[in-house]
């Protein structure tokens, strides 16, 4: 599975049915996404962290603060790679 597709998966899981989603599923998910957190993009990170809102907020995931602490900071750390090379 690509990165892409990781996204499009959690992107999926916000249209399902509440009780359709799985919480062992979704915490693979959550597991398989800090793997590869930092090979991911910045559209791939915004699509995966957005649609993880989506299912905290419609009561699908619980909210996990480390997961959600995790992307957080890789955030942070790409918008700081990104003003660095506009400066360079």
């Amino acid at each position: 599975m690509s990165n892409e597709e990781l996204g499009w998966i959690f992107s999926a899981l916000v249209l399902m049915d509440t009780k359709s989603v799985d919480q062992k599923f979704v915490r693979l998910l959550e597991y398989l996404t800090m793997r590869r957190v930092h090979g991911l993009t910045g559209k791939e990170l915004t699509s995966i962290f957005c649609s993880y809102t989506y299912l905290c907020r419609q009561h699908k995931a619980p909210v996990n603060s480390s997961f959600i602490k995790t992307f957080e900071y890789i955030i942070v750390n790409k918008l700081h790679e990104l003003s660095q090379d506009q400066i360079a």
